[in-house]
């Protein structure tokens, strides 16, 4: 699938990566099923090593959900960052994964940004990597 994100949303994503580094950032995605129209960031609350985990808390997600109906969007995913790793999913990652949800990994070293990718799990429960492209 091609999905398509608006160059605030990325930069949304990048400041929030930057600014979180060497700890991996996170956040919401919001939109319709094709575009990614925004994001936001929430506090990560992982109460494990912030360098290579995240968690977002329950009254993070209900807050997503309102915004999202405030907004006329849907909650498409979520992103997070992979500082000094690959934007591919952890097991970590996987374990916490919901069906038909967006991940968007971020990975970043301490001077650049190294790439961008998508993922969703697909009916056999494997993550399935998304085409993301930028529109202005």
């Amino acid at each position: 699938m091609h999905i398509s994100i608006d160059e605030e949303a990325l930069s949304t994503i990048q400041i929030s990566a930057k600014n979180s580094f060497p700890n991996e950032c996170c956040g919401f995605l919001f939109g319709n099923e094709s575009n990614i129209a925004f994001a936001t960031e929430v506090i990560n609350t992982s109460e494990k090593r912030k360098t290579v985990s995240f968690q977002i808390s329950a009254t993070d997600y209900i807050a997503a959900e309102q915004l999202a109906l405030e907004k006329d969007a849907k909650l498409l995913g979520v992103y997070h960052s992979h500082p000094n790793e690959p934007a591919m999913p952890s097991v970590e990652d996987h374990e916490a994964a919901f069906p038909n949800f967006l991940y968007l990994i971020l990975s970043l070293s301490k001077t650049k940004i190294n790439e961008l990718k998508g993922w969703k799990l697909n009916h056999e429960n494997a993550f399935e990597e998304q085409l993301i492209k930028t529109i202005n």
